[in-house]
């Protein structure tokens, strides 16, 4: 059902579906644990709503390398070498859902890997749930031998084609619709969603999705909600989205009805902006 479920998808949205070039991005999704921010930068926290571990990251891009159980890298061609992939943050482990992994730098695996940095792990490093497509590639010819594997990374710019795109839920109307922003290029992460109605010129915040469940956080990691109250927006309601490096992209139009059309997959009602962060 998830195999017909994508192709209907990619045929919908086949640039959704592209790899950039000369890069696997496309599947490779990685969920860092949930102290990823706040453990290195804790400053980023400060005055922040919520937990901002859940928001900063989603969208960004990691380069990820497999190494060798005492770090040091596989020489093209040497056994064991997989070419590195790029990734995207699309979600957060939690220490309180996976408190066997996703607690950060301290944890004590000894017992269960034999990497020279995992017993335990060191101040500098830490743990990312991928799918299976990217374990698959870093492993090779789609093996998933290992359920954990030693890996360096790196921050990398969004290798994203085309333009951003607005995913709108189901349900959405004049009073109160979700939304995520997604395939964005460059830094990949956003930190501000604006609507304004058609009979409007002003600019209204929307608001990360408070209706999650509680122990399971990451659930709230890329919807943005339209604050309650802030109804009714005539169409077209025109979106304006900022990146962490204050680049905004706007689109005056981009939802011209709250239906999905006939051409979309049911539940992936995706909206082409028009326009990309650079």
């Amino acid at each position: 059902m998830l195999g017909s479920t994508c192709d209907a998808f990619c045929t919908a949205y086949p640039l959704l579906c592209k790899d950039p070039s000369n890069v696997t991005l496309r599947g490779n999704f990685a969920a860092p644990n949930g102290d990823y921010y706040t453990q290195f930068w804790p400053s980023l926290s400060a005055g922040a709503p919520g937990d901002p571990d859940n928001y900063l990251s989603c969208g960004e891009c990691f380069e990820l390398i497999r190494t060798k159980a005492d770090g040091t890298d596989y020489a093209v061609g040497e056994a064991g070498y997989t070419d590195p992939i790029y990734l995207e943050i699309v979600d957060s482990c939690p220490c309180s859902a996976n408190s066997k992994w996703c607690c950060g730098s301290g944890a004590d695996h000894c017992g269960e890997i034999n990497f020279k940095y995992g017993c335990p792990l060191p101040k500098d490093s830490h743990h990312m749930d991928l799918s299976d497509i990217a374990m698959g590639r870093l492993q090779g010819n789609g093996s998933l031998t290992d359920g954990v594997i030693p890996t360096r990374y790196r921050r990398v710019p969004c290798p994203k084609p085309g333009n951003a795109y607005v995913w709108l839920r189901d349900g959405g109307g004049a009073y109160y619709f979700a939304l995520s922003v997604v395939n964005t290029n460059g830094v990949g992460s956003v930190t501000a969603v604006e609507v304004k109605s058609a009979d409007s010129s002003t600019w209204v915040a929307l608001e990360h999705d408070p209706n999650y469940t509680s122990s399971r956080p990451q659930e709230r990691y890329g919807a943005w909600v339209l604050p309650h109250g802030a109804g009714p927006f005539a169409l077209p309601v025109g979106i304006r989205v900022t990146s962490p490096d204050g680049q905004q992209i706007v689109n005056e139009a981009a939802i011209s009805t709250f239906t999905a059309p006939a051409t979309s997959v049911a539940g992936f009602y995706y909206i082409d902006l028009g326009v990309q962060f650079t």
